[in-house]
């Protein structure tokens, strides 16, 4: 199974799962590609022209800032707070984050000996599922999320309620995945569950 797809709500560690799964499918022995939706998102916000030409075009002048970079506030604030511009932006970096994930995931599916390792946040949102041969949720709960939030992103409960109130709920997200990696303890009770988890495709 090498195309897998990890998920979840924000501040429920899917980075780190990404990070701690293709050390230990190396570790293994098998090749693996490794890709990260929301790093691709901020590389797209932060270095490409045309995105932020487009930004500006369709969702406002103010979502730039003096300097030409987005201003995040500003555009977090209109998208929270009318789903068309949600939709807008979405259009804009969506297909051009697709692009570099959907060809590896399609290449990978059903290939023994590598694996294709994805993070989507929007995984089930945008029903993207079947693109891959297996689907990781993380899931924590809802005052380990608030904390690792407030300490790894200096996000306050009000702004992280904002980015839950638009994104599938946890408990959603749970009855759609294939496996459920609760992430509340410590690495090391994330990276044993990595494990037994990678156990259950290599295993002959």
């Amino acid at each position: 199974m090498p195309s897998l797809a990890i998920t979840g709500t924000i501040g429920s560690g899917k980075t780190t799962a990404l990070n701690i799964l293709c050390s230990v499918i190396r570790e293994s022995g098998y090749p693996c590609q490794r890709f990260s939706a929301d790093e691709m998102n901020r590389s797209l916000l932060e270095h490409d022209a045309d995105v932020k030409r487009l930004i500006a075009q369709h969702l406002g002048e103010a979502c730039l800032n003096r300097s030409g970079a987005i201003d995040r506030e500003v555009l977090f604030r209109k998208i929270s707070t009318d789903s068309r511009n949600r939709t807008l932006l979405e259009s804009i970096l969506h297909p051009r984050i697709r692009s570099r994930w959907k060809p590896l995931a399609e290449g990978h599916r059903g290939r023994p000996g590598a694996f294709f390792v994805a993070e989507i946040p929007l995984l089930f949102e945008k029903n993207l599922e079947t693109f891959f041969d297996r689907t990781l949720l993380l899931g924590c709960t809802g005052a380990v999320r608030e904390e690792r939030l407030r300490i790894n992103r200096d996000t306050p409960p009000g702004k992280a309620a904002a980015w839950l109130s638009i994104q599938q709920s946890q408990e959603a997200k749970i009855t759609r995945s294939d496996h459920l990696l609760w992430n509340d303890g410590t690495l090391i009770s994330l990276t044993s569950q990595i494990r037994r988890f990678l156990h259950t495709l290599t295993a002959r």
